[in-house]
């Protein structure tokens, strides 16, 4: 990472992730410190990642299983509700917000369980005044009585694209929670983004045009009430909430044959707009060798003994004459 973003990024955020904010670079094969001080090194890919999605741009990641992509889009995330919250700590309900889509709840229920731990240890080792940070899940297994808090106080929400068509969207200009929601979303993340296809696809990307609608139309200062308890320290705040009033899109993804193709496709993103795509070829995450095996069994004849060819064994021929 480079210095600028190194200090744009808490280091809250960098110790959460056992990053060192002196030497958060890519993973160096050279280097064994890693292994006896306990600082994590960023791979190659989640360094580019991180770096543009924190600068404001859309970013795709595209690299194997296992590579570290929840890191790519968790970081930044974090790292841009925990900034926010700082700052407008002496306002009200002026902290940005995230929306995670995943195409199944289970997807959505592992991640938060995982982002709770986190969120749980960023906040024991805040010693500062802030907020701590919280997330939560709106699907259709979340009672509605929760949904209005969840909007209304978490900084990251995790749902599918199917509650945030027929549930969240909908609603917005009627539930003051949705509307706080998404008058404050400033990233939406994707991930398994290769299961947007076809026809599901085609419905999702109209689902996400509508959503950059929505955000720009809810956080217009007609349609947003603020209070202040110090407006002099919220000055900045707004400023910076204006001049980021398009939501940033990341997505990821391990099986997308055209990743940037895919993504302009899927999400809301002008023909004019940069996007930064990782594929496999910047995957810097370690890989063990890979062994390829090819048997061709023989081929077994009719009585269950094999032949020792791949060839059918041949037929006798039939030497009897007509009688």
């Amino acid at each position: 990472l480079t210095p600028d973003t190194l200090r744009t990024i808490p280091s809250q955020v960098l110790k959460l992730f056992g990053l060192d904010a002196m030497d958060a670079g890519m993973q160096n094969e050279n280097d064994s410190n890693h292994h006896t001080t306990g600082i994590r090194k960023l791979f190659l890919h989640q360094s580019q990642a991180i770096e543009s999605a924190m600068n404001g741009i859309h970013t795709v990641v595209c690299t194997g299983t296992g590579s570290g992509k929840s890191l790519c889009f968790l970081l930044p995330v974090l790292a841009k509700a925990f900034i926010s919250l700082r700052q407008s700590q002496n306002c009200l309900k002026l902290g940005s917000a995230a929306i995670l889509l995943f195409p199944t709840k289970a997807l959505a229920q592992d991640q938060y369980s995982k982002l709770s731990l986190l969120l749980k240890s960023l906040q024991e080792n805040d010693n500062s005044r802030t907020a701590p940070l919280r997330a939560g899940v709106i699907d259709g297994d979340t009672p509605h009585s929760q949904r209005d808090e969840i909007a209304s106080e978490c900084q990251i929400i995790l749902t599918n694209p199917d509650t945030l068509h027929a549930a969240i969207l909908p609603n917005w200009n009627k539930k003051p929670s949705y509307q706080s929601l998404l008058s404050r979303l400033k990233t939406i993340v994707i991930d398994e983004a290769h299961v947007y296809e076809g026809a599901f696809g085609a419905h999702v990307s109209m689902v996400l045009a509508r959503l950059k609608r929505v955000c720009r139309v809810a956080s217009s200062p007609s349609n947003t009430a603020v209070e202040f308890s110090d407006v002099s320290q919220c000055k900045i705040t707004l400023k910076s909430q204006k001049a980021q009033s398009i939501p940033l899109f990341i997505a990821c993804s391990a099986t997308m044959i055209h990743p940037e193709q895919h993504f302009r496709l899927l999400c809301p993103i002008a023909e004019d707009e940069e996007v930064k795509v990782l594929t496999s070829e910047e995957d810097g995450s370690a890989c063990a060798p890979k062994h390829f095996f090819v048997w061709n069994p023989p081929i077994l004849d009719v009585n269950g003994n094999s032949t020792g060819s791949v060839f059918l064994p041949k037929q006798p021929k039939n030497t009897a004459t007509d009688s």
